[in-house]
């Protein structure tokens, strides 16, 4: 290849040109976010009502990140990069939005440069790049604090792509090990990278051109080097091993942290036919979200039935794979791109249940680049064979990319507060027991409990083995002064789950407030024998133990409620009656 120092420059105030475009624009889109609220739905997990991260960049803290698994995830850099916004914006929720949309337009960025190194192609990378970062699937993993794991983590595995891209081209050990740094980085930022790996595979295939020799890259404007010579599969797959390692001890880890989390559901409540027809039409309603983004809602509830139309989902999927491989040597885009898809859902894809959703927009962040590839080199390949204008296609990719903006514009304003989200989920969906549960939650912080007894009741009515939602029902009830109706709340959520502390705590608060002193005692003894360092309950129980008359167990749970809480004055003020009026040495 002829070096032209000119062309050279010319390419490079290019791609600057467009890295900047691309980063700017995404960031107006998304700036809006700066004056939303924080959600209630897992931002109290992540950021508002989480101890270690409202701390900032403490030693503890990061100590805690490395060893946790809270929220049922093990994702240490997710933890700290929370932790850092803590540091410089507190409890101002614009500093965290603002920063999951500096991530996102830099991976947008990222994303360019990435196709434009393996490919050349500059304005096909670009458009790639365009449609995944302004795409409307892109708003839940943007605009939800709590999804900075997202971002977070894409950011990390296109480093490694990039690093990978390099060593593609020029073997060295140096690269090598950037890549499976920053493979690690990301995994420790959200393990759905597991398959990553296999990303790496396809794009050997196409467009790096390591597998074999009749596949070309298609890179008609390449400038960064000559493809690399075709590699012996099996060396190919070696070079991978270290990555799968590493993504078979994530996989150790998240499994572990999501049974002790309890969030991975029993095979019994979703069989496995029901697990794989959820699946595959998963599979077929993400494609038709990607081409037709409307109805979008925070969460889409699982059914627990097979979805009748399952085996024309799986034809679909089938007929279309067939083709994929069918045109393979011709377009080896098209496979490239559709198992980028696939393959990188699979670990959301429900054969491992987690949650209760059978879908969701934050799952499609990474897989959703590989339909964005095969629809430009697609679309870029009929333009070409049909001699379509120049003008035309621009004008086309003008109207596409206009359109996806704007939607991704009104659906941002769905996410200004949890009223708004959980509103538009209730009308864009059937029977959102989550969406009605924390808009309950919502009209309950704002001390509108009848309101929020209402909406826990709605959502009680669709899905009844709800214990958060009981225990959330029976502290409005308990709030609305109708403590016999909490207690069969509190009840209720204690049969389904026995474990849940507060609960128990709050039905004995219930049991107090109705002057039902044995059974509050009976049930603050547990909630200490349960948790022990829990000082409230320790003074709750002495208050109760003097109701009886019962003053050296009394002054003992006080002085118990001290020690480990020194700043709460109620328990001070009964130590000094302990001793003052009952005469108890302390």
């Amino acid at each position: 290849m002829i070096h032209d120092p000119e062309r050279t420059a010319l390419m490079s105030r290019t791609k600057t040109g467009i890295s900047l475009l691309l980063f700017l624009v995404t960031l107006a889109v998304y700036w809006q976010t700066g004056n939303h609220d924080f959600i209630n739905y897992d931002d109290n997990l992540y950021v508002t009502d989480n101890p270690r991260v409202k701390s900032g960049l403490t030693w503890a803290g990061a100590r805690w990140a490395f060893t946790a698994t809270h929220a049922a995830n093990w994702h240490p850099l997710t933890w700290l990069s929370h932790m850092a916004d803590m540091q410089l914006y507190g409890m101002s929720a614009a500093g965290h939005h603002l920063t999951n949309a500096q991530l996102h337009a830099a991976n947008g960025v990222l994303l360019f440069l990435l196709f434009h190194r393996m490919t050349g192609a500059i304005w096909r990378s670009a458009l790639v790049a365009a449609l995944f970062a302004l795409h409307p699937l892109r708003v839940e993993s943007v605009a939800w604090v709590a999804e900075r794991k997202d971002v977070l983590s894409i950011f990390f595995a296109l480093l490694t792509l990039l690093a990978y891209a390099r060593h593609a081209r020029r073997p060295s050990t140096k690269w090598y090990l950037l890549t499976l740094a920053c493979f690690a980085l990301g995994l420790m930022a959200k393990p759905m990278l597991v398959t990553l790996p296999c990303v790496m595979l396809l794009l050997d295939y196409w467009p790096l051109s390591r597998v074999q020799s009749g596949v070309a890259c298609g890179n008609d404007d390449l400038t960064e080097g000559t493809p690399p010579l075709p590699i012996p599969g099996k060396r190919l797959l070696l070079e991978k091993l270290p990555f799968a390692l590493l993504a078979g001890a994530s996989c150790i880890i998240t499994y572990y942290a999501q049974q002790s989390g309890q969030a991975v559901a029993a095979m019994e409540l979703y069989p496995l036919l029901s697990r794989l027809g959820n699946a595959l039409v998963a599979y077929v309603r993400y494609l038709g979200k990607m081409f037709w983004p409307v109805d979008l809602a925070v969460f889409y509830p699982l059914s627990e039935s097979v979805p009748w139309w399952y085996p024309g989902a799986a034809a679909l999927l089938i007929a279309i794979t067939s083709c994929i491989i069918w045109q393979a040597r011709r377009h080896p885009y098209l496979v490239t791109g559709w198992f980028w898809f696939m393959v990188t859902l699979v670990p959301v894809i429900g054969l491992v249940q987690v949650g209760m959703q059978a879908m969701a927009d934050r799952y499609t962040y990474f897989p959703m680049i590989g339909i964005a590839i095969m629809l430009v080199w697609g679309g870029t390949g009929l333009a070409q064979r049909f001699a379509w204008r120049r003008s035309w296609c621009l004008a086309a990719t003008t109207v596409v990319l206009t359109v996806i903006t704007t939607m991704t514009w009104r659906q941002l304003h769905h996410w200004r507060s949890s009223y708004t989200l959980f509103n538009h989920a209730i009308a864009v969906t059937d029977n959102n027991f989550i969406a009605q549960t924390y808009l309950g939650a919502y009209h309950h912080s704002q001390k509108r409990y009848r309101e929020a007894v209402q909406y826990y009741i709605l959502s009680l009515t669709v899905k009844s083995g709800q214990a958060d939602t009981h225990h959330n029902l029976g502290l409005a009830l308990s709030n609305l002064g109708e403590y016999e109706e909490a207690v069969r709340h509190f009840q209720d959520a204690l049969l389904i789950l026995p474990t849940l502390v507060d609960t128990r705590y709050q039905l004995a608060l219930a049991y107090g407030a109705q002057g039902k002193i044995t059974d509050a005692v009976r049930q603050l003894e547990l909630v200490i024998l349960a948790d022990p360092v829990h000082a409230t309950g320790h003074y709750d129980l002495g208050v109760a133990y003097g109701r009886q008359g019962r003053h050296e167990q009394a002054c003992q749970q006080f002085a118990t409620a001290l020690r480990l809480s020194p700043e709460m004055n109620a328990a001070r003020e009964g130590v000094s009656i302990c001793r003052t009026r009952w005469g108890m040495k302390l």
